[in-house]
């Protein structure tokens, strides 16, 4: 996992006597919440958000696009904030940092299929040539990277970035500052990926390690819709099952096209979303906003976020 750059600003410049603290996002979803919290800093004058924060997404590294399970995802936030502060990188979180520079430096033009053979190569040297596992941690980063690296440029026949291993290596870093800054991990609370156990082990470590937990029952559409002043007529049973209506969607996606006109995971008008926040968060109180109760109850504590983005 690593840091988006950064969203658009548009809120006014801070004085040089102002410090920024970094509010880290990191989403089960990969595109919905995304939409949302872009939205929500697109807007964030307007919403009156404290002027210093600043959001920061942190997207998925090549091998992690497409977990779904909270308890995956925070392990893998903590593994990159551990690392980030002992300045010791396990295998695979190096090549997932060679991928993301690639992609990013180099434009790959084989695409998902050369970024495949590239990860494929990448594991094949660690295994076969440095007798390693990807979750065991690199001795020495400079010397054993820039080695990986050139018989990576060998094999795959690019272009050799050995001379950017330092480059590579930020990457991955977050430029978090424990005890000012925060982490944010916003999920669904969904029973089919999510047991119950593991739910209580989420909260349990979030506390430990100060993370704050914001979950919505049963999903985030959950929460778009208290953006609306008739949450009210929707049925709490069909709330929570959440059950396909048609082929393309369930109950609270069609709900929400009701509202919207149109809506979908990947494309909707998250902006004018965002600007009725104020009946979302109102509309919360309804429901449940406890984290622990959230494991059952239909609700979503996200209302506290925005409250507290505002503080």
């Amino acid at each position: 996992m690593r840091e988006k750059k950064k969203f658009a600003e548009r809120s006014r410049i801070l004085s040089d006597t102002e410090v920024r603290k970094k509010v880290y996002l990191v989403y089960e979803g990969e595109k919905t919440e995304a939409l949302y919290f872009e939205a929500v800093d697109a807007l964030k004058t307007e919403l009156g958000l404290n002027p210093i924060i600043e959001l920061i997404p942190i997207l998925r590294s090549y091998n992690e696009r497409g977990w779904s399970n909270p308890k995956k995802i925070l392990e893998r936030i903590i593994r990159n904030l551990d690392e980030t502060k002992s300045g010791k990188y396990s295998y695979e979180s190096f090549f997932n940092c060679v991928l993301e520079f690639y992609d990013e430096r180099h434009k790959l033009p084989g695409g998902k299929v050369q970024k495949q053979s590239i990860w494929n190569s990448l594991v094949f040297i660690c295994t076969q040539e440095c007798q390693k596992k990807l979750s065991d941690i690199m001795e020495d980063l400079e010397t054993e990277g820039i080695k990986i690296l050139e018989q990576l440029a060998e094999k795959e026949k690019i272009i050799n970035v050995a001379k950017h291993i330092s480059e590579i290596l930020q990457i991955q870093e977050l430029t978090y500052a424990e005890g000012f800054d925060k982490i944010c991990l916003i999920v669904d609370r969904d029973p089919q990926s999510f047991s119950e156990e593991q739910y209580d082990q989420v909260v349990q470590i979030c506390k430990e390690r100060q993370i704050d937990f914001y979950v919505t029952n049963p999903c985030f559409e959950f929460w778009l819709l208290l953006h609306f002043p008739d949450h009210k007529n929707l049925d709490p049973v069909k709330i929570k099952e959440n059950s396909k209506v048609s082929s393309r969607s369930r109950y609270l996606e069609n709900e929400l096209k009701k509202r919207c006109g149109s809506y979908q995971k990947y494309r909707y008008d998250a902006e004018d979303i965002v600007r009725r926040v104020d009946t979302a968060v109102i509309n919360s109180t309804a429901y449940c906003v406890d984290i622990n109760l959230l494991k059952n109850e239909i609700g979503s504590n996200l209302g506290t976020l925005i409250h507290e983005l505002r503080t």
